[in-house]
């Protein structure tokens, strides 16, 4: 009999079933052994049902296991927690593109408009720092999942996502987020009303009754108009540094 435990390699490869595990997985509190293996069990569908543990708490011999059709079968610690490192992308890794958890929304906002994105992301930098799911809410309702009713694993889900995205956003348009310290962690000043200010100055060309148009502007056409300005910018100090030499 041939068992198999297949598991995500990688944030890229969860599934929407698994974005719920792992962050309903997050709540719980655990060292990053026990923790480890606790989700890969989770993901795999596998249930332990004797784990041998030594005088230290950790495993050891043979542990006996059942997969999700009932059958049954033996693992050896070292192989268990040689699988379990497998997972070493959940725990060390920034979550980047990862699938969307909003009923039919694009995972990376292909036909958002600036100006939801942007409220959104002020939004759930305002759940990082404070834990209100309202927040969480207003940024769904903001792209397009207007539910009434949100669990706290909802509201992670979003969060995990949410990152994702920020990181997947980095990697498109590095020169527009090279200074955003931010994300959505709480590790950065993230002041929305100042951002907003900046990248409309940016854009509107000393024309402040074009804020509506931009902010109405697909969002990722106004953050290559962002990026391709900034290169312009940089190309010019360049020369400008090049001719004060």
């Amino acid at each position: 009999m041939t068992i198999n435990l297949n598991i995500p390699r990688s944030w890229k490869e969860v599934t929407l079933p698994q974005l719920r595990i792992l962050a309903e997985h997050s709540l719980a509190q655990m060292s990053r052994e026990e923790s480890a293996i606790a989700l890969f069990c989770k993901l795999a569908g596998v249930t332990i049902v004797q784990k041998p543990m030594d005088q230290e708490g950790k495993l050891e011999g043979m542990l006996r296991c059942v997969d999700a059709e009932g059958n049954s079968f033996s693992i050896d610690a070292d192989t268990m927690n040689g699988m379990c490192h497998t997972l070493d992308w959940y725990f060390d890794e920034m979550p980047c593109d990862i699938v969307c958890p909003l009923e039919g929304v694009n995972r990376w906002l292909l036909e958002t408009k600036f100006g939801k994105y942007f409220h959104a992301d002020s939004l759930m930098f305002g759940f990082s720092t404070t834990g209100n799911m309202e927040m969480v809410k207003g940024a769904m309702a903001d792209l397009g999942d207007d539910r009434q009713t949100l669990t706290e694993v909802d509201a992670v889900m979003m969060h995990l996502w949410w990152r994702g995205f920020k990181q997947w956003l980095t990697g498109e348009y590095p020169d527009v987020f090279a200074g955003d310290k931010d994300d959505n962690s709480g590790g950065g000043v993230y002041v929305p009303i100042k951002i907003r200010q900046n990248i409309m100055l940016l854009l509107n060309d000393g024309h402040p009754q074009d804020n509506d148009a931009i902010e109405n502007s697909n969002v990722h056409d106004v953050l290559s108009a962002l990026q391709h300005q900034i290169e312009v910018a940089k190309k010019e100090e360049e020369m400008m540094k090049k001719y004060r030499s």
